[in-house]
């Protein structure tokens, strides 16, 4: 494995974590939107 074919990996898996999160954070805000705004 290259390293060009590292950072590819790299990135795709980072751009995937951070698509979870965002809709986990969607999902929280949709379910409990008086817990979002009381903090």
């Amino acid at each position: 494995m290259s390293y060009l074919d590292f950072n590819i990996i790299a990135i795709i898996s980072a751009t995937g974590i951070l698509v979870s999160l965002l809709l986990l954070l969607l999902v929280v805000r949709l379910k409990s939107p008086d817990l979002i705004m009381a903090k």
